[in-house]
This record gives structure tokens, sequence and C-alpha cells, in this order.
């Protein structure tokens, strides 16, 4: 997630087309860190409670994918129109990162509190 969050400001702050490339190296590898939260977030629940937290999860992701355009579209305009006292146009980057950082932030907390992982253990009749 703070790769993520590095490469936000990156992209933020970016002047030349060729640096995306660059700056997609660091953004690239912070991938990761879905498949290792929904896995940790997976063993932290029961059996019988995964698709309920499977379905949270997609709500979520839902709900970001319906807004968050919307959400940094208005922060790109209002930060690059004509009468804007501050014009930057990776301020929407700058929030992203904010937002991930917070993320990440709130997700150390929450492992710190959550030490042990509920196992879980599907057996089978076979």
């Amino acid at each position: 997630m703070l790769l993520y969050g590095i490469g936000l400001v990156m992209f933020g702050f970016a002047s030349k087309g060729w640096m995306m490339y660059v700056i997609l190296i660091p953004y690239c590898l912070g991938g990761i860190a879905g498949p290792a939260l929904q896995g940790y977030m997976s063993n932290s629940v029961p059996a019988n409670e995964q698709g309920e937290l499977q379905g949270g999860l997609t709500s979520l992701a839902s709900l970001s994918a319906i807004f968050g355009p919307w959400t940094m579209l208005a922060i790109f305009h209002f930060f690059t129109r004509k009468d804007a006292s501050l014009v930057f146009p990776g301020a929407h980057f700058i929030l992203g990162a904010v937002l991930m950082l917070l993320s990440a932030l709130l997700a150390v907390l929450s492992f710190r509190r959550n030490k042990a992982p509920v196992e879980n253990t599907v057996t089978s009749d076979i």
C-alpha cells in the first residue's frame, strides 16, 4: 500500500510523459497489497462468514468504482479551471495517495489489534 501511495504522489508531480513509465514500477508493485490484504482478512474470519466478507469487499470495490471517478474528476476540474487560484493538474493523484496512506495506517492498526487470525480448516468427506 505504501508503494501505491508513493506511485500516486509521483504521478501527481510527473511533468513528462516518459516519467509515467518509470513511475509505473513502484505503483504496479503496490498491486500485491490487494490479494495479500484479502487473504489476511479471509484468514481472520471463520469459514461460515467468508461469503459475508467477500460480499462486503465487493460492495466496497463497487462503491469506489462508482464514486471515485466523480470525486477525482471534480478535483481535477477544480485545480485546472481558468480561474483556479492554484493550478495543479495532479491534485487528484495526491488525494488518492493521502487516502491510500490513510488506508495503510488503518491496516497496520488493525493488524496490531487482531494479531491471531482464525484458522479456516475445511474438512471434506471425500
